[in-house]
Parts: C-alpha cells; structure tokens; sequence
C-alpha cells in the first residue's frame, strides 16, 4: 500500500482491525481515514474514499452535514478528537492556513490518544 511504512521493518497486524480489513503479513488493505470539514471540497473527497473502500469517520462543525456525510457512507463524528481517534490518516479541508493551525492545535491539545497517525 503505497505510503504505508512497517513498523521497525517488520509489518505487523493491527490487533483493532479485523483479519478480514488485513493482507498478507498484517499489511492493511482498508486504511482509516478521518475527514475534517466536510463542505464544497471535503464531502466529495469524503464520498470518494469510501469508494475507494476505505473506513471514513468524518465531520464538521455545521451538524447539518451529518446526513450528508451518512448517506455518502462514511461514519459522522461531532468532535475533533472523535474524527481523530483511530485514524491512520487525517485530512483537513479548511478555508486557510489559520483554521488549519486551529484544528491541528486542538488536535494536539487533546492529546497522543486523540490522533494515532502523524502530524506533520
């Protein structure tokens, strides 16, 4: 899978993923992928990624969007630290650089167990 790294060398299972979500070695076939914002640019790239058959937990400060985000097949989450938790992958689709330093804050704020990927 590209951009996926084995940790220390060596590909090992993820014991919170199903055998059936692993490939050969414990490798991931479905990566988990949390979608902040969820608007013009975000719920398409949401819906495509659920396509694509990734695991999407996604959200948005405007509720509103949680049908949306539903019907797209992806899971709603209300709070940062939900969209984070568990996400092997975080993508922000914010309006500038300043909403996006926001998040990542609050992100980091919470803590290692609100985000288990890496933030850049």
């Amino acid at each position: 899978m590209p951009g996926w790294r084995p940790v220390s060398g060596v590909a090992q299972a993820d014991p919170l993923r199903p055998a059936a979500v692993q490939g050969a070695a414990g490798v991931p076939k479905v990566t988990r992928i949390g979608v902040v914002s969820v608007g013009r640019m975000g719920l398409p790239m949401c819906a495509n990624l659920v396509a694509a058959g990734h695991m999407v937990t996604a959200g948005d400060a405007r509720a509103e969007l949680e049908r949306a985000v539903t019907q797209c097949g992806a899971q709603w989450r209300a709070t940062l630290a939900e969209i984070a938790a568990g996400a092997d992958i975080l993508i922000t689709m914010l309006p500038g650089s300043r909403e996006v330093r926001e998040v990542m804050g609050r992100i980091r704020h919470a803590g290692r167990h609100a985000f288990h990927g890496r933030l850049g």
